[in-house]
């Protein structure tokens, strides 16, 4: 009876396994092979599969709505472009799936209020794609990344979102951080006129936003913190911007850190709601003006330390020296009367006095090799002596 119960019973579990489902293996479909179309292509494409673009124009505006890669054969030669659109936020590319994958394409969208591509899928990966349109990227979900992409725009790319990563791209326009916990960095922004707009390089309404080892040219301004707080601004080239290198409109416990900024209208602004923000080891170089204060707003200038760099410095304060060799000038670089850097710098941050070459101490070098010198004479003498000494007594 028991063999019979348990028979019974590898049966059932057998039979069971039979009605699992099978995951269905990835495919590729090849436009215009498979199908003559994209959107064709992405209409009968299943989770998981590739659509694989050749070469070509294609004329089509596109809606991704399951998790699949678009790649493109080569990212010159596979050109999107939207068809005509009068209608405001007409996409080329609109992505509303989670884990979409969009590499090697060539984006267009010529609508006056058009976005090339627009993403509300969460974990999308969008890689190496050039990109024209009024918005070239706009992002609404969480943890997307844009990355290796050349972007122009009035605004290259809009984050209205959390936790997403912009890196190592080129862009003609501004980086519109709306959110938080956001991550920009190597970054190129050069503005120019294709849209006849030239903006901010990174523009920041959010909290704990990370912007970082960035270099940004000809904007209106570099960096602007136009609301929040707690976001780190490190590490950044800003030059030739028109208005402002670095600027908080409003917002407190900011940190601006190592960052070089040179040739601008200012070096660094401080608007009226801009509180208690630390900056310092920045280098401030040739700015028409270094800094720009309204009335009754209070920064840190300095850690306990060590301040800024600024190139005017030695203008302004002929008769400083520096203190104890330690690369800070002895005179504090007075902004006004609530904002003073304490321990501005000798050189730039980057080749302190502490780093700089130090001649070489032939004194104190010669003076240990004679001694060692000496003490090796003094020995060899006195084993010299006590082996003729040996030898004497033997030959008696």
């Amino acid at each position: 009876m028991r063999k019979a119960v348990a028979m019974i019973f590898i049966v059932f579990i057998a039979c069971s396994f039979l009605y699992l489902p099978v995951k269905a293996q990835s495919q590729t479909i090849i436009v215009p092979d498979n199908f003559p179309t994209i959107t064709a292509a992405v209409l009968n494409a299943n989770n998981g599969d590739t659509v694989f673009v050749k070469n070509g124009n294609y004329t089509e505006s596109i809606e991704i709505d399951k998790p699949i890669s678009l790649i493109g054969e080569e990212r010159n030669s596979v050109v999107i472009t939207a068809p005509f659109s009068t209608i405001f936020g007409s996409q080329t590319i609109k992505v509303v799936a989670d884990e979409v994958k969009i590499s090697n394409l060539t984006v267009n969208n010529y609508n006056d209020y058009g976005f090339g591509i627009s993403d509300s899928g969460n974990r999308s990966k969008i890689i190496s794609n050039i990109v024209y349109a009024q918005t070239a990227i706009v992002t609404s979900a969480p943890f997307i990344i844009v990355s290796k992409n050349n972007l122009s725009g009035s605004t290259s790319v809009l984050v209205s979102t959390h936790d997403c990563n912009i890196t190592d791209n080129i862009l003609s326009s501004s980086i519109d951080l709306e959110g938080s916990f956001n991550i920009v960095s190597e970054n190129r922004i050069t503005g120019n006129t294709v849209y006849g707009i030239v903006g901010y390089g990174v523009f920041i309404n959010g909290n704990s936003n990370n912007v970082t080892n960035n270099t940004i040219v000809n904007e209106q301004d570099g960096i602007s913190v136009f609301a929040g707080s707690d976001n780190t601004i490190i590490k950044n080239i800003v030059v030739n911007c028109i208005d402002n290198g670095l600027r908080v409109d409003d917002g407190s416990a900011n940190f601006l850190l190592e960052n070089n900024v040179s040739d601008c209208g200012h070096g660094v602004s401080m608007g009226l709601k801009a509180n208690n923000n630390t900056i310092y080891h920045n280098n401030f170089m040739n700015n028409i003006q270094q800094v720009s204060m309204q009335p009754n707003v209070s920064e840190y200038w300095n850690n306990s330390n060590e301040g800024n760099y600024w190139s005017d410095y030695s203008e302004r304060y002929p008769n400083a020296k520096e203190v104890d060799d330690l690369g800070i000038w002895n005179m504090p670089y007075v902004i006004d009367v609530n904002n003073v850097d304490n321990y501005p710098l000798l050189l730039q941050y980057g080749a302190s006095s502490k780093l700089r070459e130090q001649p070489f101490p032939w004194l104190p070098v010669t003076a240990a090799v004679l001694v060692v010198v000496a003490v090796v004479t003094v020995a060899a003498l006195a084993h010299f002596k006590k082996n003729k000494h040996k030898a004497e007594s033997a030959s008696r």
